[in-house]
């Protein structure tokens, strides 16, 4: 009769949950124990208290349970009854003796349950009952309080009969009226200020009720405690207004409320230095920021925090305080715009005459924080608003970054344009010597590769670390519209090599790109030139076609014929391959040169039997034109 299972529940506890009268009857007749309790504390008079079961638990009562058991975490039975919106239950546990100020771990009753939840009839029973009515829990609420949260009109209008105290306040400063403001609940917030709530009384933040209506965007709340003698232009302790709360949240119809209010100052710094222009912005919230420029905002306000507020950052930093981050000063509404990514408000004050070039104590400018934020959209705008093309970026590792650069290697090429219309620095080098032309002549970015020549800022044949040229970067990766633009409009050196002596025609024909390897061969690339290796282009052609060979000598099993998609691409690859080593041939590749192994270009040929003593064909000539921009 008594077996339980992993938690300490029994049969008893099984069907006095969920109501078998019958069945609790033949368990207790046949022995089960009435107050046996689970792991957690609770008993089935608990349980079936929690699920308003008014028969099992007078029936339970009647077999001498516990009417005062209590789970481990001091909830009573009375109050499971109570919060479950048992009404009867309650009465029932009450007048079979259920202490009714009994109090769970957190301070809280049963009377506070019922306030929760707006049981009425519950709240007044407990109360005729002699309930404290103005008992607060360790957490800092009264009935009143979580009446007050909920919007529970009824229990509210109940407990201030009973003489609730009505600016009893949480721990915090927080009291009744704050709560309902925040919550938008209009008839309570208008019954407690006709039973006197203070409708200036501060939290321990220093803010109100109209702040807290604010925050929420309650239209109606604000205007009654504005009418009621709400003070519109009161600061909490952080310095930030019932204007601010409301434009950081894109709450217009407030704004415009508090805006029509004598004093309200549009302009007004919180202690971070924000305003309310900044909080909008840094929210998206377009409609408010119109609005708030309509009021003779200031677009161009410049963060300036208080000293006291730097110092109180600075020991939340020390102290490794989570969500506290370094201030800076002079930030504007259009860093914070920018930042966020908000298309819409940064057209819309840049129209207003926000300045474009405006930068932080630390040198970030809003294109920079465009950037930070990955908005290209964003950043395009602001370039073309008039910022720096130059802006150089550090990402949070301190590596800095070339705009245009970035705008290459991502082949955002629309962009790399823009940056170069407005005078981006085309001699720019990164940390491995690569400039702006070898790096777009490697993406294959064109257009970009066009307007860099025909600048005349920027030197064709510069090398990077590794001695690769933009002719060579572009021939490896079978660019043959900027080969043709670096040999012709460029006059690049058709013969340079990389610090390895492998030149373009080498890198384009390992790869075979044919178009290309012809391309060079007819601006005069000289076939029999030699890597450090002693490898001509022809070698490298050979070992291109290896690669191909051998690749499909690996898959040959697999191979369909010619109308599969996977097997077209690899003879396709072949036969190009094949045609590069041909044309090489023909235009006057020497095939008995040798390298300084003594090996002829042959020899690198693919062999699809190699016995011992025969030569395999190496990769690392394909590999060493795989630039690693």
């Amino acid at each position: 009769m008594n077996a339980k299972d992993k938690d300490d529940i029994t049969a008893l506890m099984e069907a006095a949950i969920m109501g078998h009268k019958d069945i609790v009857t033949h368990l207790i007749k046949k022995g089960a124990t009435v107050d046996a309790p689970a792991a957690s504390g609770v008993t089935a008079l608990w349980l079936a208290s929690g699920e308003g079961r008014e028969i099992i638990v007078s029936l339970l009562l009647a077999e001498g349970a516990d009417v005062n058991n209590q789970r481990s975490d001091g909830i009573t039975a009375l109050m499971a009854a109570a919060v479950g919106g048992h009404g009867k239950t309650v009465k029932l546990l009450v007048e079979k003796g259920a202490r009714i100020d009994e109090k769970d771990q957190e301070g809280l009753t049963a009377l506070i349950n019922a306030a929760e939840i707006g049981a009425e009839d519950t709240v007044t029973f407990l109360m005729e009952k002699g309930a404290d009515v103005n008992d607060m829990s360790t957490s800092g609420f009264t009935p009143l309080i979580v009446a007050a949260a909920g919007g529970h009109l009824g229990v509210v209008k109940k407990l201030l009969d009973a003489k609730a105290e009505i600016n009893k306040e949480h721990p915090e400063g927080v009291n009744a009226l704050m709560y309902a403001s925040a919550g938008g609940h209009l008839p309570v917030v208008q019954l407690l200020i006709e039973a006197g709530a203070d409708v200036n009384q501060l939290h321990a933040h220093g803010g109100s009720a109209l702040m807290e209506a604010a925050t929420s965007g309650n239209t109606t709340v604000v205007a009654l405690l504005l009418e009621k003698g709400a003070d519109a232009c009161l600061k909490d302790k952080d310095g930030v207004t019932a204007l601010m709360s409301a434009a950081s949240q894109g709450h217009k119809e407030v704004c415009s409320l508090l805006l029509s209010q004598k004093g309200v100052d549009v302009n007004a710094m919180a202690n971070s230095g924000g305003t309310a222009l900044m909080f909008a912005a840094a929210g998206g919230f377009l409609d408010v920021v119109e609005l708030l420029q309509e009021h003779k905002a200031d677009v161009n306000a410049r963060v300036k925090a208080t000293k006291e507020y730097k110092k109180t950052v600075q020991e939340g930093l020390k102290a490794g305080t989570e969500g506290v981050e370094e201030h800076k000063d002079d930030v504007t509404a259009l860093m914070v715009a920018a930042l966020g990514g908000w298309v819409d408000v940064v057209k819309f004050l840049l129209a207003s005459g926000a300045d474009v070039k405006a930068k932080d104590q630390d040198g970030t400018t809003a294109l920079k924080s465009a950037v930070q934020g990955n908005h290209g959209e964003v950043a395009t705008i602001l370039v073309e608003a008039g910022a720096n093309p130059n802006d150089i970026y550090t990402d949070d590792e301190g590596s800095e970054h070339n705009l245009l650069m970035d705008a290459i290697i991502v082949e955002n090429e629309k962009f790399a344009k823009l940056l170069i219309s407005k005078g981006a620095d085309l001699t720019h080098k990164d940390k491995n010597g690569v400039t702006t032309l070898i790096q777009a002549a490697h993406k294959g970015l064109e257009e970009v590769a066009k307007l860099l020549v025909e600048s005349k800022k920027v030197k064709v044949d510069a090398v990077s670390e590794e001695g690769i040229t933009a002719l060579v970067a572009a021939a490896g990766e079978g660019h043959v519209g900027i080969v043709e633009l670096l040999c012709t409009e460029g006059k690049a050196n058709v013969n340079a090599k990389d610090k390895d002596g492998t030149s373009a025609l080498m890198a384009a024909a390992v790869r075979g790109h044919k178009e290309v390897v012809e391309s060079l061969v007819k601006h005069g690339a000289d076939i029999n030139a030699q890597n450090t290796d002693g490898h001509t282009a022809l070698f490298f052609a050979y070992n291109g076609l290896n690669q191909v060979a051998s690749l499909m000598d690996k898959y040959g099993e697999y191979i369909q014929g010619s109308d599969d998609k996977n097997s077209k691409i690899i003879l396709d690859a072949l036969k190009v391959h094949e045609e590069v080593v041909e044309f090489l041939k023909k235009s006057g590749a020497d095939e008995t040169i040798k390298d300084k192994e003594g090996h002829t270009a042959a020899d690198f040929g693919y062999k699809a039997s190699v016995s011992s003593g025969e030569i395999d064909a190496p990769s690392e000539d394909k590999e060493k034109v795989k630039q690693e921009l």
